[in-house]
């Protein structure tokens, strides 16, 4: 962004957030948000996917929010999670299994439209 430039968007969003991975929904959900793109350019999915996989850091009319906004209490932010949400430290699930498999795709983006 030019400095002195503003930029600007309405409405809400989108996104996936499944616990365990259900492959259909992953490329039903890809695909409906690559034709919707496509319909005004062949470049806004590949763009807005990028954007997606950055949701922890978002710009709202030149201020940053988000887990990496200096001076950010970590701790604020987290207490909106629901009151069952838990991280364990270094934890490595079991191999094959869905907590494995969902980590996969969350560390490695997959491409689900082609």
């Amino acid at each position: 962004m030019k400095a002195g430039t503003k930029q600007w968007w309405f409405g809400g969003g989108t996104d996936l957030t499944p616990t365990y991975l259900n492959e259909e929904d992953a490329i039903h959900f890809h695909k409906t948000l690559k034709e919707a793109c496509d319909k005004h350019d062949l470049k806004l999915y590949p763009k807005y996917k990028k954007w997606y996989v950055e949701f922890n850091l978002v710009y709202d009319r030149g201020t940053k929010f988000g887990l990496l906004t200096p001076g950010s209490r970590i701790e604020s932010i987290l207490m909106s999670l629901p009151l069952t949400a838990r991280w364990e430290y270094m934890h490595t699930p079991p191999e094959s299994s869905k907590e494995a498999e969902i980590l996969e795709v969350l560390r490695n983006p997959k491409d689900w439209v082609h």
